[in-house]
């Protein structure tokens, strides 16, 4: 019997940085409370193509006055999903990015599920239905 391979919607990307080269993967399945709990509080944020790093990071501050501890937050959501535990070494532009990276990631793979669970709603605004990319 042959086996088939599950599709992979988002695969992994590796990026350079400052610290050496750091590869960034999907939540596993086990961390994604975490994961989503945490993007939650920063998704406007983030996510917002009209903000410039400075004005972001203002924002992140803004929500570091409210309480929140923006820092810890992010270090914990990279962690979860590049194995890297200590960002001391990176630039906090390279931080942003970085941030920037993994909720783009899992914005890219909750629309990749809605369009494969939804393809009626997807056609039906004009979309078209994510197409599976294979794993290594």
């Amino acid at each position: 019997m042959a086996s088939k391979q599950l599709a992979v919607l988002i695969p992994a990307e590796s990026f350079a940085t400052s610290a050496g080269t750091i590869t960034l993967k999907p939540f596993k399945f086990k961390q994604l409370n975490e994961a989503l709990e945490l993007v939650d509080k920063y998704l406007q944020i983030i996510s917002n193509p009209e903000l410039t790093t400075d004005q972001m990071i203002s924002a992140l501050l803004q929500k570091q006055e409210e309480g929140y501890a923006v820092m810890d937050d992010i270090a914990k959501l990279i962690t979860l999903v590049s194995g890297v535990s200590e960002l001391d070494d990176f630039g906090y532009d390279e931080v942003i990015c970085l941030l920037t990276e993994i909720l783009q990631m899992n914005m890219d793979f909750f629309t990749a599920i809605s369009k494969r669970l939804n393809p009626k709603k997807a056609e039906a605004s004009g979309e078209e239905a994510a197409p599976a990319k294979t794993g290594d």
